[in-house]
Order: C-alpha cells, then sequence, then structure tokens
C-alpha cells in the first residue's frame, strides 16, 4: 500500500490541500497521519477511487447541462391547441422533428450509461473512504 502526501493527493482530484483538510475532518475522506510528523498521508488506491467518482460527477454535471436545449427544441414539436379556429395549425418538417426527438433518446442513453457508471460505486468503497 503506497501512501501520498496531502500535496500528491490534492493534485491527482483537482482540489486545494484545504479541501482534502475539510474532508478530513469531515469524515468522508479520513487520512492516516505520519507517527513522526504527524502528516496526513492517503492511501493511493483509495485516491485513484475518489478521483474517479469525481471526475464521474463532473461529467454528469456536464451532461445535465446539455438536457435544457434539447427539450426545448422537442417541447417546439408538441402539439399546441390554437385559441381560436382562426389560428392555422403549425406544421414541422418530419427531419427536424426526428432530428430533435433522435437527440433526446441519445442524451437519454448516455444519461442510462452515467447511471450504470454510478452503480460501481458501491456502499464498500464509501466504507473504504473512512477507514
Amino acid at each position: 500500500m503506497y501512501m501520498l502526501t496531502i500535496s500528491q493527493a490534492a493534485k491527482i482530484l483537482g482540489v486545494n490541500k484545504k479541501t482534502l483538510m475539510r474532508w478530513d475532518e469531515a469524515g468522508w475522506l479520513r487520512a492516516k497521519r505520519d507517527p513522526l510528523n504527524n502528516a496526513r498521508l492517503y492511501d493511493e488506491e483509495v485516491i485513484w477511487k475518489v478521483e474517479k467518482w469525481y471526475d464521474l460527477r463532473r461529467r454528469h454535471k456536464e451532461h445535465l447541462s446539455k438536457l435544457k436545449p434539447i427539450r426545448e427544441n422537442v417541447d417546439r414539436f408538441l402539439p399546441k391547441t390554437p385559441l381560436d379556429l382562426t389560428t392555422p395549425t403549425q406544421l414541422h418538417k418530419l427531419e427536424d422533428m426526428k432530428k430533435a426527438f433522435d437527440d433526446l433518446r441519445e442524451w437519454e442513453k448516455k444519461q442510462k450509461e452515467i447511471y450504470e457508471e454510478y452503480s460501481g460505486f458501491t456502499d464498500r468503497m464509501y466504507g473504504q473512504l473512512k477507514k
């Protein structure tokens, strides 16, 4: 088991050393202490697992940000009832409609993949973080 210093762990995770200290104090990511100088040390394997989880969270957040414009595009094609009979019914090109719904299906497929990736992070992993 290789141990990393707080600086090395912070660099891998892309966070500040103070963030790691807060996580340690909160019990989310426990550090072991060096018996000679009381410095925080982190298990390299655990840090890489946290980095993988952290990266997944970033990708998921980025993916979620893509939904609003896709939904707005799809919503244009939802049937609307005119307020009066003199208002003509709005017609759309089939190609535009198909592309909008294909984009939504692609987004949902990617969302499902991300959820499946999340399921790989079990309670056992979270238990390792708190040791």
